[in-house]
């Protein structure tokens, strides 16, 4: 039976950093030892939405982006669905925008 290792954060964030020459995978400042600057583990698909720990799911982010990453993509997933839902409900009339074709026909 296989030992199933421990996940170690600190080292794979380390491991991480080097690779991406000591800047945040997303706004490319270089990290701090403390602070917003400071580096941490990131997750690029979410654990919650099915990611992984594997390295090719991972990558250094600074504080402040990681902090902030999850709010914008809640923001622009929100915005999505509104968006969505609008063009389900509205009429074909609504969805062109009230244009017509040469004919005088909607474009739907």
């Amino acid at each position: 039976m296989k030992k199933k290792l421990k996940f170690n954060s600190a080292k794979v964030r380390n491991e991480m950093v080097d690779l991406q020459g000591g800047k945040c995978c997303y706004c490319r400042q270089p990290f701090t030892e403390t602070g917003p600057k400071e580096a941490t583990l990131e997750h690029k698909k979410a654990k919650m939405h099915g990611g992984t720990n594997a390295r090719a799911n991972l990558a250094a982010a600074c504080w402040h982006c990681n902090q902030h990453r999850g709010s914008q993509m809640n923001a622009t997933k929100l915005r999505k669905e509104k968006a969505k839902a609008a063009r389900l409900t509205s009429t074909p009339q609504q969805a062109t925008g009230g244009r017509q074709d040469a004919q005088g026909a909607s474009p739907v």
